[in-house]
């Protein structure tokens, strides 16, 4: 009798089974080979690369700030002399960009979910922050100059992020006599200002500054309570100074003064 056909069955259990155990083996021990452990069993991170240098075999130069694109696995340092240098996923420099391509008083940096960069800095001539938008050729493609944005203007930002929507997130203060503290600026994907964030705490704060921090008005309030440049603890809306947005969407908002992270839903 020819048996072919009856033995199909079998071997289709048998195969099944196979790629069943072999799931489960590289579920069991895939993390063993990404990852170290120390003589407790605790998982602990793995030096992989110390990256130093750029295109040029030169030191980076007080590096400051660092992403990663996950779109096209390379990832962007930012130095202190105004050069972004981009490296593969293997952190080997593939170029850089300085002055020559608009890098000014550069204080921070970002990736889109597009692979856009987008740098925060500012410009001596305007005398304003300016958010600079670089295509996939790292080519300028678009500039939003805050002075030119009446609730942004003297806005001098610390920290940026984008959501995969384009919208873009800014924290820092307007600056001035005394600092005043709003919150994170959104801007949508065109630099169009759409509203303030404003997560509030106590704070303590000169008397001029705290007054003016209150809720994010902008308004001078003297009641008298305390002397002109005297600290007091009020209700106020925080200084920021970082901002992130997560795989899902979440952004969070640190705020040194307080000691505290607000994070907020994808919906805001």
């Amino acid at each position: 009798m020819n048996n072919k056909l009856g033995q199909v069955p079998y071997v289709g259990v048998g195969v099944a089974f196979f790629l069943m155990v072999s799931c489960l083996q590289l579920f069991l021990f895939w993390p063993a080979t990404c990852q170290a452990k120390d003589d407790a069993g605790r998982i602990t991170s793995r030096l992989v690369k110390i990256v130093g240098l750029d295109e040029n075999g030169l030191p980076l130069g007080y590096p400051k700030r660092v992403v990663f694109d996950p779109l096209y696995q390379e990832t962007y340092v930012l130095s202190a002399k105004n050069r972004i240098t981009v490296y593969d996923k293997d952190f080997f420099p593939l170029g850089s960009i300085g002055p020559g391509r608009g890098l000014e008083n550069v204080q921070a940096i970002a990736v889109s979910s597009e692979g856009k960069l987008y740098t925060s800095s500012v410009s001596v001539p305007v005398k304003s922050s300016v958010i600079t938008i670089y295509n996939n050729a790292l080519l300028i493609e678009q500039e939003i100059i805050l002075q030119d944005i009446p609730a942004l203007v003297d806005f001098m930002v610390l920290d940026l992020a984008v959501a995969t929507d384009g919208t873009i997130y800014l924290v820092g203060l307007i600056t001035g006599k005394n600092a005043v503290y709003k919150g994170a600026a959104v801007l949508d994907g065109a630099g169009n200002f759409q509203r303030w964030i404003s997560p509030q705490g106590q704070v303590q704060r000169k008397r001029s500054a705290a007054t003016k921090a209150i809720a994010g008005s902008g308004e001078d309030i003297d009641d008298g309570a305390s002397a002109e440049g005297g600290l007091e603890v009020v209700e106020a809306v925080a200084a920021l100074e970082s901002v992130y947005i997560d795989i899902v969407g979440r952004l969070y908002l640190l705020s040194t003064e307080l000691s505290e992270v607000f994070v907020y839903d994808s919906q805001e």
